[in-house]
């Protein structure tokens, strides 16, 4: 009974800062960890870890759409961003759709004429002493990408550190935290809707579906399956969608 009381407690928190009730993933999570503790004592000292008898709550929160920006709506963002440092990482995120995590962990190296080596991502989560490590990527490939002419242009203007390997941080890999705290700035002087910046990965591939690009093509620009790439980002444009109605008489 205390374990029921303690889950019906803790699905009944609502987070301080948003006022919101915390997600599902995220209260299984803490579940889970509590979970792991009680095993530990079962086996350690003989006491039945009854959380296994306690069914999990569910709650049903119906999905938010996915938000991204048109090409005019990042235009108009990069034009207020004079840090030439956060000039390129932004231009790579909306011209590449490659996650963050990858961007980060570029070597300078790694970038060469037209094309980028994609082979490695940043990992926060660590058990050693740093607060980071390389990683191979999400999808465990190694691709050689060709880049548009936006990205290449931003090459050739762009000044990577002198001193370390990292084409964008140098010695280490800029921090995530940093990094989105000065893209929420940008927004906030730009005025355009805010959005998160892993949308900005969602934005390039409804670029590329508005432009009439083969999903196969797409899939293999952002190293994901056809499969994951048509389920999460065939979103079309609003003006796609008005074109596709208007030939229905």
């Amino acid at each position: 009974e205390m374990l029921y009381q303690w889950q019906d407690d803790l699905w009944a928190k609502k987070n301080l800062k948003t006022g919101k009730y915390f997600s599902q993933k995220y209260l299984i999570k803490i579940r889970g960890q509590f979970n792991t503790v009680l095993s530990w004592i079962e086996k350690r000292y003989g006491y039945k870890n009854l959380l296994l008898e306690v069914d999990k709550p569910k709650r049903r929160i119906a999905k938010k759409e996915m938000q991204i920006w048109t090409r005019e709506q990042f235009e108009t963002f990069i034009s207020y961003v004079d840090d030439s440092t956060y000039h390129a990482l932004f231009t790579f995120m909306f011209f590449t759709g490659r996650r963050k995590g990858e961007l980060f962990a570029l070597y300078k190296t790694d970038i060469k004429g037209d094309r980028i080596t994609f082979d490695k991502s940043v990992n926060r989560r660590t058990f050693g002493n740093s607060t980071w490590e390389i990683t191979s990527t999400k999808a465990d490939k190694s691709c050689n990408i060709p880049v548009c002419k936006v990205v290449q242009d931003e090459i050739k203007r762009y000044n990577p550190p002198k001193t370390g390997k990292f084409y964008f941080g140098g010695e280490k890999p800029l921090p995530p935290t940093t990094v989105d705290r000065v893209f929420k700035k940008y927004v906030d002087m730009s005025g355009v809707p805010m959005i998160r910046l892993h949308d900005l990965r969602h934005s390039f591939v409804s670029m590329l579906i508005h432009l009439g690009a083969n999903i196969y093509c797409v899939a293999d620009l952002i190293s994901d399956t056809v499969e994951m790439v048509t389920k999460t980002y065939g979103h079309l444009y609003e003006e796609d969608k008005m074109n596709i109605l208007s030939k229905i008489r």
